[in-house]
């Protein structure tokens, strides 16, 4: 049990602990500029001319309905159409953020990640026993396709379950390993093109996925967060799966490359 709540703690803080990172690395900092500027930018064009439309259309109606109806039905009407199509609006937009934006960026995150490992790896002393394969853009954003396909598919399952009176909470445990192993599927691919790994490394570490998953989705049903989650997503993917899949040296190791050093 004290292993599954550590596991689990793990996980939910790791995206912190990304940001540490992040914020130290002047490298990370620059890589992770063009993917924030890249995804701000769709996403505020998105809503921009989305609610230039929505409101043209809301005003249209009004004008069609005004011989139709009284005067203040009509304008508590308009009201209400107007709130609840910005609500619309930006579930829309967040939604498009994450799946249009996360296939744009995904060059660039994957070399953040890379560079995320590198400086992971050089903190703990930790190698991998496969070394890493290098993908052109196009394998790197066809990866992400698939992956974005599958966190799509599972998100549609979590939501109808999530209707079902006593399956809230199942519903969002799965929503969070989905989205755990969207963000563990860029370091894993620095080893393998395919997502049987990325599968079984989030099974396998079912705790620290479903921590690092809870606050993924809790940052991005922030409205403000939302904007900058997929860095600390990347970053923090990154150095869970440094952390608990690369080989550390062990005592006998270090002690022998101190001897040769003397």
């Amino acid at each position: 049990m004290f292993g599954i709540i550590e596991g689990f703690w793990r996980g939910f803080w790791a995206p912190l602990q990304a940001l540490k990172m992040i914020v130290t690395s002047p490298r990370l900092l620059s890589l992770v500029a063009v993917p924030l500027a890249v995804n701000i930018g769709i996403y505020l064009l998105f809503f921009h001319y989305a609610a230039h439309y929505l409101d043209d259309g809301i005003a249209a109606w009004g004008v069609r309905m005004a011989q139709a109806v009284p005067h203040w039905l009509l304008s508590v009407s308009v009201f209400a159409l107007k709130i609840l199509s910005w609500l619309a609006l930006a579930l829309v937009a967040a939604l498009t953020f994450t799946f249009v934006s996360g296939l744009i960026a995904a060059p660039f995150n994957d070399a953040l990640s890379k560079a995320a490992m590198r400086l992971r790896l050089k903190e703990t002393g930790a190698h991998f026993a496969v070394p890493e394969v290098r993908h052109p853009i196009s394998t790197t954003v066809w990866l992400e396709l698939k992956r974005i396909s599958i966190l799509v598919v599972g998100a549609l399952v979590a939501l109808i379950l999530g209707l079902i009176p006593l399956l809230q909470l199942p519903a969002l445990a799965l929503g969070a390993l989905i989205v755990s192993f969207e963000y563990f599927g860029y370091p894993i691919s620095h080893r393998s093109s395919s997502l049987t790994p990325v599968a079984y490394f989030t099974v396998r570490h079912p705790a620290v996925s479903l921590g690092f998953g809870s606050f993924l989705l809790l940052i991005m049903a922030l409205p403000f967060t939302s904007l900058v989650y997929i860095p600390l997503a990347v970053v923090g993917g990154t150095m869970l799966y440094a952390d608990l899949a690369a080989k550390t040296p062990s005592a006998m190791t270090v002690a022998a490359d101190k001897r040769k050093r003397t």
